[in-house]
């Protein structure tokens, strides 16, 4: 899958990415992992952080003091920081949220995760059909019951509220003024009083002055055995979404479509 992977702590994620150039992005990775910290602590993390890498060979020192990252580091930050776009795989359980990001920069892909909510893994992957089967695996997408299901487009305001209840039999009613009924309805009725997680996959864009934004993606429902898609449909006022059976062939397509290899 990959052809070059890093682990590094978010103090060292940070570093390199001062190093490049980056040091909002890599003060904003800290605060948002390790929480608010004074100017001295954070210095302090930092430079314990610029000794591990140097210890690791991923930072040297030349002999005028300048300081730089190995070539490889630096490609793959550097595709991290510039990213034209991302793509953003996640699943929330009610205790807990898991990520996996591939972003696009400058004819690389990096992909991105958290492992034991510490270490960085930071990986140059081989393109951009490997996104794709990082969807698949990251969703367990084979491992879900096959099932058919018409599209539905659906208000989008309709949808939160049923996401919002726990009665099935308050499901049931709202599943079928949504259009939904019969077999289908009664799977999605079970699914989302049974959800396993729910998750999103989203494209998102990043502004002049690098804030990301989003308005195109999926959300995603895994019951006990069936996996629902939801893409979202943009437009003039109210927001629609279209239900999806969660196979294989419709995963694939989607992300697909997501990352711009088919229309």
């Amino acid at each position: 899958m990959s052809t070059m992977e890093f682990a590094l702590s978010v103090e060292e994620l940070a570093v390199s990415l001062n190093l490049i150039g980056e040091a909002r992005m890599g003060h904003g990775l800290m605060v948002a992992q390790l929480g608010a910290m004074g100017r001295e602590e954070a210095r302090a993390r930092l430079l314990a952080a610029g000794h591990t890498l140097l210890a690791r060979r991923l930072l040297t020192v030349g002999e005028q003091g300048e300081i730089t990252l190995a070539p490889t580091l630096e490609q793959t930050v550097r595709a991290l920081a510039n990213a034209a776009f991302s793509i953003r795989f996640s699943r929330a359980y009610r205790d807990a949220e898991l990520a996996l990001v591939y972003h696009f920069a400058n004819g690389f892909v990096v992909a991105q995760w958290l492992e034991g909510g510490v270490v960085h893994r930071i990986a140059e992957v081989e393109g951009a059909e490997t996104v794709v089967e990082g969807g698949m695996g990251f969703f367990q997408v084979a491992k879900a019951t096959p099932f058919t299901c018409p599209p539905l487009e659906v208000p989008y305001e309709r949808l939160s509220e049923v996401k919002g209840e726990s009665d099935p039999m308050i499901i049931r009613r709202q599943v079928a003024e949504m259009g939904l009924e019969g077999t289908a309805g009664e799977m999605l009725t079970e699914d989302l009083s049974k959800a396993e997680y729910r998750g999103t996959i989203l494209r998102v864009e990043y502004g002049e002055d690098r804030t990301p934004y989003s308005d195109r993606g999926i959300l995603v429902l895994r019951g006990p055995e069936r996996l629902w898609l939801f893409r979202i449909l943009p437009r003039e006022g109210e927001p629609s979404v279209l239900i999806l059976p969660g196979a294989e062939e419709t995963f694939r397509r989607e992300v697909r479509r997501l990352v711009g290899l088919d229309t």
